[in-house]
């Protein structure tokens, strides 16, 4: 894992309680025919740069990244307990550095340290594909024809929805109470599902394709919960028929595995 002489960065309390949320993508996840309340890993990893700080967290079938602009960063990277770290958060800034594999957290009077943890036990994704996904925004995407977001894969479906129709349409499927949700797109509209075999939520939401693609991807992800915490107005959505889901806002991006449907 890089590793930086003495990382530092100051950030807003309930914001990074809300990056915390984000990067461990906690809330409900298929199980049979219900749902269970899950995240990733425990383990985050914290990469500063000179002007941005990047959360990273990942498992086999999932990335994440959270983009947080920050002028008087001091670079390195760290992985450290989300769970350790929201225990001591408060209100008001705090100024989080790490060195000699020891966490010190300036928190008001307070001076808190912990031990960092020596890897993210999923860490391999993340270094795979940061390199691809770090900085693929809502703007990147929708700037171009394309999204790279593999060494072997480029996705040529990319939508673009508002975040607020998108999250109400989650939210509503969520209720049929399996967590698992349909995204059917094409040039000009969306439509988001979820059944079982006595319930089924439809809703169409507004879109606009960058090409003229048709997809379907069937993913297991809280994706209303967790666009909930960001400002951003508009998401850009990349996926193709059976292959990943991308969703990337100006603040964060999510790749997930698809879900094959039962059948």
């Amino acid at each position: 894992m890089p590793k930086g002489d003495n990382m530092k960065i100051t950030i807003d309390s309930k914001e990074l309680k809300n990056i915390l949320q984000i990067v461990t993508l906690r809330g409900k996840y298929n199980q049979g025919l219900g749902s269970k309340i899950e995240s990733l890993p425990d383990q985050i990893y914290i990469h500063a740069t000179n002007g941005m700080v990047y959360f990273y967290n990942g498992n086999p079938s999932t990335f994440v990244v959270y983009r947080h602009e920050c002028e008087n960063a001091e670079e390195g990277s760290f992985c450290v307990s989300s769970t350790m770290l929201a225990k001591y958060l408060d209100s008001g800034e705090v100024t989080i550095s790490e060195k000699d594999s020891r966490v010190r957290m300036l928190s008001g009077s307070s001076v808190i340290t912990f031990p960092s943890v020596f890897r993210s036990p999923h860490l391999n994704i993340v270094v795979r594909l940061k390199d691809y996904l770090s900085d693929l925004t809502y703007t990147t995407v929708m700037g171009g024809t394309s999204a790279t977001v593999t060494d072997r894969l480029t996705l040529e479906g990319i939508y673009s929805v508002r975040k607020s129709e998108l999250v109400n349409a989650m939210n509503m499927a969520e209720r049929v109470g399996n967590s698992v949700y349909r995204l059917d797109a094409d040039a000009e509209s969306m439509v988001v599902s979820s059944k079982t075999t006595t319930q089924e939520v439809t809703t169409n939401i507004w879109c606009k394709g960058v090409n003229d693609i048709a997809s379907t991807t069937v993913v297991s992800l809280p994706v209303g919960k967790v666009l909930d915490y960001v400002d951003d107005v508009r998401v850009a959505l990349c996926f193709e028929d059976d292959k990943p889901l991308v969703i990337a806002t100006d603040s964060i991006t999510i790749m997930r595995a698809p879900r094959e449907e039962p059948r």
